[in-house]
């Protein structure tokens, strides 16, 4: 990387200079200032480093945002450091706010225009894998004052309550299962490299992903910050929580057995490889699709444990997401199998056994 040297040197420069205007909030002259001189000089001096090492083979995107591809906050250009400081010092917002904008559109650009480039969907590659992508972290970020604005609720929260640990063990319980079967697929070697299609709604994954990710954030703010998150807090009944406990253990034992039955034919995306095979035995006799049965009822099963909206809200939007797979999942399985998955829909149900007569 031609710039990487000197983006080092910059970024040095920056941090020092976003660090004390951070701590002034803009609001002293000498922060500003130095805000102002710091953003400047980056900003204006690496614009013209990258104009002057420009080559005509070089796509000119792709150049102006050349540190954004590891998808790494460190590596963000110089010159998007120098206009956060610049704006920071010229305008009324603050630095996060500043700061989310330029990190998220920056990490939008540079994936859309290499999607592009390489004709690939737009939509996989705003998705985030393996990883929370830049755009997603400057949107969060964009949501912090708000978030911190919210008064503190103290004695309120969930904290002494014995559905708050509950809660926690149910969500790394569940973490902990897949992650095993996961590293157990790995382990034992998986066809899913030879894939001979894939069937996956590119705008789907995205929104299943993000629904996910947002899960995530909420069950984080659930276990450190129960004095605002007692703000979204529902008044369930006692009972009922402890039945949403119950499901949530239940779920948990099914999906145990679903990925027992499942063997090496499991796989996160919809997708089907040579040596696939069709599964019948197990939870499978019965029902066609019990990953997302056992799935959706832990989420909701979890959800009234919490007793909050947020999390309400994104657990349904999970289920509902999973049920919308559904169709094309079956599509893809009869392709692949033909009469004898058409024989085997016969016979089951598609989330639950099917009712005899």
């Amino acid at each position: 990387m031609r710039l990487k040297f000197y983006n080092r040197f910059g970024m040095f420069i920056a941090g020092i200079a976003a660090f004390a205007a951070a701590l002034g909030g803009g609001e002293q002259p000498n922060t500003t200032a130095l805000a102002l001189t710091a953003g400047s000089i980056l900003l204006g001096l690496d614009l013209g480093c990258r104009f002057w090492q420009y080559r005509s083979e070089d796509d000119r995107i792709l150049f102006l945002f050349e540190e954004v591809n590891g998808g790494q906050l460190a590596l963000l250009p110089v010159w998007i450091w120098g206009a956060i400081l610049t704006l920071v010092a010229l305008s009324q917002l603050s630095v996060l706010i500043v700061f989310g904008l330029a990190v998220g559109l920056a990490d939008v650009v540079y994936r859309l225009r290499h999607a592009y480039l390489k004709q690939e969907s737009g939509w996989l590659a705003l998705a985030p894998s393996g990883g929370t992508p830049l755009w997603i972290a400057g949107g969060l970020l964009l949501l912090l004052p708000w978030w911190r604005s919210l008064p503190e609720l103290e004695g309120q929260g969930d904290l002494q309550s014995p559905f708050f640990v509950c809660f926690l063990v149910l969500v790394i319980a569940m973490n902990l299962i897949r992650r095993y079967f996961g590293y157990r697929l790995s382990r034992q070697g998986t066809s899913a490299s030879e894939v001979q299609r894939s069937y996956e709604s590119p705008a789907g994954l995205v929104v299943l992903r993000l629904l996910f990710l947002a899960m995530w954030v909420l069950i984080l703010l659930y276990g450190f910050d129960q004095p605002r998150m007692a703000h979204f807090a529902l008044a369930l009944p006692d009972a009922l929580r402890w039945l949403g406990v119950a499901g949530a253990v239940v779920s948990l034992l099914l999906l145990i057995w679903v990925h027992q039955s499942l063997g090496q034919n499991w796989s996160r995306l919809l997708q089907v490889w040579e040596e696939q095979t069709l599964v019948t035995h197990g939870p499978y006799q019965w029902v066609r699709h019990p990953m997302y049965t056992v799935l959706s009822g832990f989420y909701l099963c979890s959800a009234l444990v919490a007793a909050n909206g947020l999390i309400g809200v994104v657990s349904l939007g999970i289920v509902v997401q999973f049920w919308t797979r559904i169709e094309p999942e079956e599509h893809m399985m009869i392709e692949h199998f033909g009469d004898a998955y058409r024989h085997y829909m016969q016979h089951t149900g598609r989330l639950w056994p099917r009712l005899k007569g």
